[in-house]
Formats: structure tokens, sequence, C-alpha cells
């Protein structure tokens, strides 16, 4: 055994609690910035009870069930659901290659040939004896290449692996020779590094895993006060830190962060006992215990009961590292995942924010009731209003910057000043009427504020002026305004044009004459809040709940918000954003999307949208500050096209409603919010809207295609999936122009019907001359068109013939060589024996052949009697394998029984089919996968679709073989078609046209789906019911 380098890298760096005094305004405390989203028993899960998690490299969540024998499989879209043995531990590794390892009491167990293998491992054994808890295994496993694992036992890794000669257990690596002991832990990273906890810190390979045997690894070391405790259950946070739990024997667990080389922790109060602890994508802390959850601000060290999640005793917890969290509880698996917007109040959780400035640097300040508050990347101060000041805001329009030293309050008819230099707030007094009621209108990049001064006692008119800080400057002479000054809300500059908005009407000037808009140029009666000049050159207009777009010197309408528009922001990347009293609306993927409670923000009402100089996004709402979070979901949402059952049985026509389903991946949207966007044949593709059906209008004779996509409320948008095709016939009696020949026809019926008659009487003379020419031109082209079936057979039987002889030529050489063979060398038993079965083997061969040739010329009448597809499927795999020895097939299948209406017989054909078939592609180096499993929709290209209603039940035949390049897809159910002409392995091109024709006999429908390089997978789908 290798012991322990002695030489290690230290890498951590020691930093106390107190460096951590001020708050940290980068959403690390932030509320309610995690979405749950439920899996019980109602959803799919076969059993309630969890006991333990897993992730796998392919990013699929293993979920075990307790006290029983099943374990599920979940990718965020399906779940399925396999058979286990009982003893098994409650962690299920899933290698890189699809294998699956678990513990047992005794050793190990292995998913191998579609059935579990288990193998006594001596080290496991030792350290199940010093456990109580049988289903928790006191032993972390890492899968590494096909039939190889690690294991850490005993304070030391162990490679474990299964060839020809038997199960094989190697140490090596000895921790406690170089003064560790009590790894508790080994997780291997999805960067592929290795991770192992130990009493006094941790130890980190870069790995890969099967690799760390030559490596170095780097040492992070607990702080002295805290080497005393033994580490365990790491989990990775988005921000890159590792948590875990700290525990020694007497003493209350500890919760531990290591982030950017720095310990931070908190020590739990008994009773609380932690078992997992972890931080959301905001940056919130979480833990669990068997009886609660728990918020964790580690950096005030609070422990806070949480009533988050509804749910009885907790046991797991894994994480994916991009703010992705599950957690195994008595009643089933809850996901926490980020929402689109998390937030983070400052001095208050309902703290109404009216107004967002950009500061000089990466600051900004915003206004709440209580204070004015200025926010960078490391604090947040306060500066309380002044307490002789009513504060009244106009909300989304009460900051306004004058220069990077001065800060305006616009209040109720009055303007405080902030000096940010000096922190001390001041009236802004206008000296020729000190008691005037000012309102800032806008800002001018030269000039500075435009204000409106409006004098004691209010009875002459505002006047406009200019404020730079330190001069009053009325506006020119010639500025003569298009409305009363006092009915003015609001200024902006756009280019050289000087724009002015009021209650109902805006208008610009560049100096000289006004261009007024009023309610008869397209704006209606709203009143104009925002005006915006977008990157491309165009002007916006919000007004009301609308959104106007300058159009040849009129407003057009382009959306509505549903309520009203408080502020509109067009991000650097040229998005669109709109605040409303209904949520924010994106204008993302050229169409809308609405964001509001359901998607993370604290509130429906929205006063400002800002974008800081990172490009995060905020909002101030009624109920705080909020950030956009897009990268908390990244997945698009996945569309099933479905047909009412008279359209799937009478065919698809003017009339017919299609409908269509989605999922997001763990529901991040739920399928009530959705967008969908479809197009017919190759029209443009429709807007994206909530509709999730159609109905079709006037069609064309002929093929059509209906394609479907989803996009979820982040942005994700599906690409197109397998299309709806069909064809359409006209019903002669709606056909216009079949109604116009009828016409046509009878008129000319009704002049022909005279010469018909005028003619009868020749035409009967020559009657007996027309017979015996249209009987000899009848036998002519009979006898034609029996010498061209013949010619056509005659060929297809050649290219047959030529591939049955070839083959059979190989065959016979084999044989005669085998037998010049034995009769030259009769002396040796040992070669007379390789060479008879060498003639075995080849005689199996043609026998192959010939069965090939017989199921797809010799078929009987179908069987159809209820059978257990588990039974069916298993005696095919046991045909299969026998038939072809290097045939490797593993089944997953259901727990239970699956009564289905089938032919068992051709189940058995085809699968044995496929299952050779696949073999060939992997050229007899990899496993082939048969799973069984329930659907409610189909997935793949369709090579053949029945007229079966779900729910359906799937047989599915996968490997890992050369694939099939996406133009080839729908030409492998041609007979004599192979792509494994260069191949290995030469195929005869007949088995998937075999399984083609037996499908439509059996009116079952057949999928694919292929990755070229990566593998197939071939799917049949049979009625239920």
């Amino acid at each position: 055994m290798k012991p322990l380098p002695s030489r290690l890298l230290s890498k951590y760096q020691l930093r106390g609690m107190e460096i951590l005094c001020l708050w940290f305004f980068g959403w690390a405390l932030s509320i309610q910035a995690a979405k749950w989203t439920y899996l019980r028993m109602s959803d799919g899960l076969p059993l309630g009870s969890v006991s333990g998690l897993t992730l796998s490299p392919k990013n699929l969540v293993w979920v075990r069930h307790q006290d029983d024998d099943l374990v599920t499989e979940m990718d965020g879209y399906e779940l399925f659901s396999h058979s286990i043995p009982a003893d098994a531990a409650d962690k299920v590794h899933q290698s890189r290659s699809g294998q699956l390892w678990v513990t047992q009491p005794d050793g190990l167990y292995l998913f191998h040939r579609s059935r579990w293998t288990a193998y006594p491992v001596h080290p496991i054994q030792e350290a199940y004896r010093q456990t109580i808890l049988r289903l928790q295994s006191p032993v972390s496993l890492v899968p590494l290449q096909i039939n190889h694992c690690l294991l850490l036992a005993g304070d030391r890794i162990w490679e474990f692996s299964v060839s020809m000669n038997g199960p094989q257990i190697v140490p090596w690596i000895d921790f406690s020779s170089a003064g560790f002991h009590q790894c508790r832990s080994m997780v291997e990273t999805i960067g592929g590094e290795i991770l192992i906890t130990t009493r006094g810190g941790y130890l980190v390979f870069d790995g890969p895993a099967k690799d760390i045997l030559e490596q170095t690894p780097q040492r992070v070391d607990l702080p002295d006060s805290l080497a005393h405790l033994v580490l365990r259950s790491p989990l990775r946070n988005p921000d890159g830190s590792w948590t875990f739990i700290g525990e020694a024997e007497g003493e209350p667990r500890y919760l531990l962060m290591y982030q950017k080389e720095a310990w931070h922790w908190i020590q739990a109060k008994d009773p609380i006992k932690p078992r997992h602890f972890w931080k959301d994508a905001s940056g919130q802390g979480w833990a669990i215990t068997y009886n609660g959850l728990y918020q964790i601000q580690i950096q005030n060290k609070d422990i806070l009961p949480s009533d988050a999640v509804d749910a009885g005793l907790f046991f797991d917890v894994i994480t994916d590292g991009a703010g992705g969290a599950w957690l195994g509880t008595s009643e089933g698996v809850i996901c926490q995942s980020g929402t689109y917007w998390q937030r983070s109040p400052a001095q208050g959780k309902e703290d109404t924010v009216y107004d967002i400035l950009q500061g000089t640097n990466d600051d900004y300040w915003y206004a709440t009731d209580q204070a004015l508050f200025h926010s960078d990347n490391h604090q947040s101060l306060s500066y309380p209003w002044p307490k002789d000041q009513e504060t009244l805001f106009q909300a989304g329009n009460c900051l306004y910057t004058l220069n990077e030293h001065i800060i305006g309050v616009q209040l109720s008819g009055s303007i405080l000043i902030f000096d940010i230099a000096k922190e001390v707030f001041s009236s802004l007094i206008y000296p020729p009427q000190p008691e005037s009621v000012m309102r800032i209108l806008g800002h001018h990049e030269k000039k500075g504020w435009m204000l409106s001064i409006q004098a004691p006692p209010n009875e002459s008119a505002p006047v406009i002026i200019f404020f730079d800080g330190q001069r009053w400057q009325p506006v020119a002479d010639n500025w003569k305004s298009p409305t009363p000054s006092s009915d003015i809300l609001w200024y902006t500059l756009v280019g050289e044009e000087h724009w002015v908005g009021w209650a109902q009407g805006a208008a610009y000037t560049t100096g000289q004459d006004w261009m007024i808009y009023e309610p008869e140029d397209g704006m209606g009666s709203e009143t104009p809040q925002r005006l915006m000049e977008l990157k491309n050159g165009k002007l916006w207009m919000a007004a009301g709940s609308h959104v106007y777009e300058l159009d040849r010197n009129r407003w057009e309408k382009i959306y509505y918000a549903g309520d009203k528009i408080n502020d509109m922001l067009e991000t650097r990347d040229g998005g669109i954003w709109l605040a409303t009293n209904n949520g924010v609306h994106p204008f993302i993927n050229d169409g809308w999307l609405s964001h509001n409670t359901q998607e993370g923000l604290p509130s429906n009402t929205v006063y400002k949208l800002f974008e800081d100089r990172t490009g995060n996004i905020l909002a101030a709402t009624t109920r705080g500050l909020c950030r956009n979070v897009p990268e908390s979901d990244l997945s698009p949402p996945l569309t099933t096209i479905l047909t009412d059952t008279t359209a799937s049985k009478e065919g698809i026509g003017k009339g017919s409603e299609i409908r269509f389903q989605g999922v997001d991946r763990w529901q991040q949207t739920s399928a009530s919010r959705l967008l969908y966007s479809y197009r017919q044949d190759n029209n443009p593709w429709s807007a994206f809207s909530p509709t999730n059906r159609i109905v079709l209008g006037d069609l064309a004779a002929g093929n059509h295609r209906i394609e479907v996509r989803s996009m979820d409320r982040n942005g994700n948008q599906e690409m197109p999936r397998p299309p709806l095709s069909f064809v359409y016939t006209i019903p002669w009696k709606e056909d216009p122009r079949l109604m116009e020949l009828i016409m046509g026809a009878m008129v000319i019926m009704v002049v022909l019907a005279g010469l018909a008659v005028n003619r009868h009487i020749r035409l009967k003379r020559s009657y007996a001359e027309v017979e015996r020419l249209v009987r000899s031109r009848t036998e002519e082209l009979e006898k034609a068109n029996r010498e061209l079936l013949q010619d056509q057979k005659m060929k297809a039987l050649g290219t047959l013939a030529s591939g049955i002889a070839h083959d059979f030529n190989s065959i016979l050489s084999i044989i005669k060589g085998s037998v010049q063979l034995i009769e030259s060398r009769s002396q040796k038993p040992e070669i007379i024996q390789k060479r008879i079965q060498r003639i075995h083997s080849v005689i199996d061969q043609g026998a192959g052949i010939v069965h090939s040739m017989l199921g797809y010329v010799r078929r009987g009448a179908k069987r159809i009697a209820s059978a257990d597809l588990n039974e069916v499927v298993g005696e095919a795999v046991k045909m299969a394998e026998a038939s072809r020895s290097d045939v490797e097939v593993q089944i997953m299948k259901p727990p239970h029984p699956m009564e289905v209406p089938v032919d068992a017989d051709l189940i058995k054909q085809i699968l044995i089919n496929l299952i050779h078939n696949a073999s060939e592609a992997m050229q007899d180096k990899g496993i082939v996968t048969v799973r069984i499993s329930q659907k409610k929709q189909y997935r793949g290209h369709f090579l053949w679709k029945s007229d079966i209603s779900t729910p359906l039940a799937c047989i599915e035949v996968e490997d890992q073989g050369i694939g099939i390049e996406e133009a080839n897809l729908a030409r492998v159910i041609e007979p004599f078609y192979t792509t494994k002409a260069f191949s290995a392995r030469h195929g005869t091109g007949l088995g998937l046209s075999m399984v083609y024709e037996m499908a439509k006999e059996m009116d079952a429908s057949l999928t694919v789906e292929s990755t070229p390089g990566q593998g197939s997978s071939f799917r049949i789908f049979i009625a239920l019911k």
C-alpha cells in the first residue's frame, strides 16, 4: 500500500469571524430566494419515505426508498423506478458508463447484465461491524471506469474491480500513515476533484479519480481551536465554497464553511443536531436535522427554525454546486432551486424602495421611507431623513444626480440636497422666492436639473429654470411651452430634441417650433410616464398601461402590460424591461414575458428598474429591493404534441384541435405559466403565448406538419421537437374545383348525349372490331406487367441471394479450412477442439441468417393476449443472449407486473432483432440496456406511429454504439439498408426492417433517438388498455 505523502500543500488561511462586522449586501441574507418543488407519491414516486440521494455525472438524481427494495431515477422531467436488494445501503452511485454501485453489509452490489450481483469485500464488512445503522453506509464510494470503483473505508482508499478472473480489492492510499484519522467522507465534484474529510480538516485531489494514486493532495486544516473536530457531510455551493458538519464527542455539532481560503463557523446549541449544511444560489444558508429545516446566518451566528417546507422527517441532502439542492424526507423529495428574482432587504423586510440611482463606481443609492441607503460590494450604509422633514415620494422619480458630489431627493413640493462628501442633508432654496414649491422635471447633461418653480400662493404660472449646483438659468427666450408650464410633468433630452410630457400629450423641440403629439396622434387619453430612445434609434413611450412606438409621426400601440407602467429600462445587451404595478415584463426572444411573485418578486408593484455596472438588474418594489438571477434556471422545457381521440381515429383536418403539453425541468416554471409557439408547415413561428392548443383552419390537400416549441419564464427556449405530420384529403363536397368540374361535366354530358345517340348506330357496327382490339391490347398489357414484375422480383432476389451467398461462402470456407486442419493435426486434441468450436460458431452464424430470412418472410396470425411485459421482455433477453454469446444486456424494469394486451411472440422477435442490432452497433464492446416503463407521452423520431391512446407501455433498447446520422434515421427501416457496411460486423440490413413491419402488424408505435458517436435508443410504445 502506498503511504500518503507527508509533504502536503497547505491552502488555508485563518480569518476570524470579527472581520465580518460589515453587512454584505451581495444577497447574503436573502429571504424567499429559493423555490421549493415537492415530488411525492401523488407526483409519481412509488413510495414516500426517502432514505438517501445521489447525483450522477449525468445530473440524474437517484432516490433510495426507505424500508423497501426500490430505487427511483429522476432527470427533472420524468422518473423511473427499479428494483434493488432490500439490504442495499442508502446511496446508489451511477458511473459515467451507466453502471450502478451500492454498498451492503457484506460488500458491494453491482448492477450488471440486468441484475444485481453481490460481491463480498472485507474492508466494507469490517466497517459495517462498527456501525449500528445498517442502511446508512459507513463506506464512501466513487465509481471509476467500467467494473471499477474506489472505496473509503477504515482511513484507507481501496480499489475494487471485477474482471474475467473475478473480483479483486487492492489497497491504494493509507491516510493513517500520514497522521490523518477518522476519514468519514469521500466525494467527487463535477470537475472531477476528489475531496476527503478527516479529523482536523480535509484533503483535495485534483483528479480524475483514477489518477489520484500519482497525485499529491492539497491540505486544508481547521484552525487550531477546531482541530479536534471530525468533518463529514461535505456539500459544494454555487459560490465555490464548501460546507461541512463538524463533530466532537461530548460537544454540540458545528456548522462550518470554507470560502476564499477562510473558515467561518457557528456552533449549534442542544438539542439542535444538524446533519447537513449548505447554501443556495443567493448565499442563504440552510441546515437540516432529523426533525426540521433551519435557516443559517453564519455571519450573525444565528440558527433559526424555518417553515419554508412542509415535511415530516429529513434524512439526506445533495447539491449540484450550481444552486440546486434535493432533500430526502419521510414524505418524498423536495427540490430547492433559486427563483428568477431574489430579494435582500437592507433595513427592513417590508421596506418600500421608491427609486435607485447609480453611484460613481460600483455602488448605488436607493430611497425608502426610513432613509437614503448607499450600497456597494462590501457594505450598506443608511442616512436617515431629517426628523422635521415630511417624506412623501413620487415613486420611481425621487432620486436625481446633479454631479458626483450631490444627490437630489424630490419630496412633496420640496427638494433635499445630500452632500456625499459631508454626508449631510440640506434643503434646496430658490433665492428669489425662498418659499417656492419646486419639482425636478428632468436632467440636462450640461445645464443640470430642469426645475418647475411655483411661487406662493400658486396664482402665477410656474417658471422653468435650469440649476447646475451653482447657477440658476432660466430657459431660453424662444422656449415657448406647448402647454401651460404648470402642467409639465417631466423633461427628457433625446439627442438634440428637448421632450416634455403632460397629462394628455407630449412634445419636443430642437430650439424652434414644437412638434406636439396629442390623443388623436395615437396615444389615447392615458398620461405619458416615460420616454426612451432605444439603441436602434426607435422611440418608445410608456403611457398608462401601454407601450407605444413612434412611427412616421404617429404613436402605434405595441404592448399592453395589464396595469400602470412605472419605468422602462434598456440594458446594455439590448434587452427591454418594464416595471409595472403588475410585476416586471422583460422583452425576450422577440416576445414579452411577465414576472410576478411566482418568479420570486417580493411584490407585484415595481417602481423602478436599474442595471448596475456589472450587468445585474435590480428592481425596487413595495416590499424591498431584489435582483434578477437568470442563471438560476438554464434548462429549457420539453413539449409533447397531443391530439384528441377523434382526430387520431378519423384523421386530422379542418376543425381538428391540436393540443400541446409542456414540462419545465424540476418544474422551475409551473406548467400553467409556460409559453408556447407553433408553426404550420414552413410558415413563420407564432408569437409565444400561454395558449396550449390550436384549431386548424382551411387546409390544402397534401402533406402537412405542425411544430411546437415552449419557453419558460426565464426565456429558456426549447429547440423544436419532432413535428406532428399528417396527410389531409379535402372531402369532395367541400372542394370548389371539383364542384365546378362536376357542373361542367354535366353540361358536356348533355351535349355528348345527342352525339352519342347519333353515333350509336355506327358504334354498334364496329363493336365487334373494337372488342377484339381491346382484348388484344389488354393481353399485351398484362403480359408486359408480368414481365416487369418478374424482373423486379429477380433483381431483389439477386440482391438478397448475393448477400446470403457471400455470408454462406465465408462460413463454408471456415468449415472447410477447419476440417483440413483437423485431418492434418489429428494427434492434437486441443487444436481439434478449438476448430470444432469454430465450426459451431459459424454454423450458429448461418442459422442466424436463416432465422432472419424466415422472420422476414414468414409471420403467422396475431395472437393477442394479456401478458406481463416484464416476463415477456425477460424471456426475449434470455433468447437474445442464448443465440449470441457476445451480447451483454441489462434490464431495468418496474418492481411490479405490467399487464399488457400483446402478441408475446412478436414482441420477442422485435426485441431480439433490436438487441442484436444494438450489439453490432457497439461492435460487442458495451452493454445493451433494455428499459421498461410507463409513459404519458411519446419521445423520439417516429419510424411508425399507430393510433393508440395514452397511457403507454414503453420498451426502450439503448446502446452506446456508433449512432446514426439524423439524415439517415428515416432509412434504417428500408430492407437491405445498413449503417454497418464498413464496421467490424457486417449487417444484413433486414433486422430493423423486420422490426418496422412487426410493429405495424401489432399496432405499436416505433421511435428512435440517436446521437452520432454516443449511441441510439429504439422505443416500442404499446397501449396499456
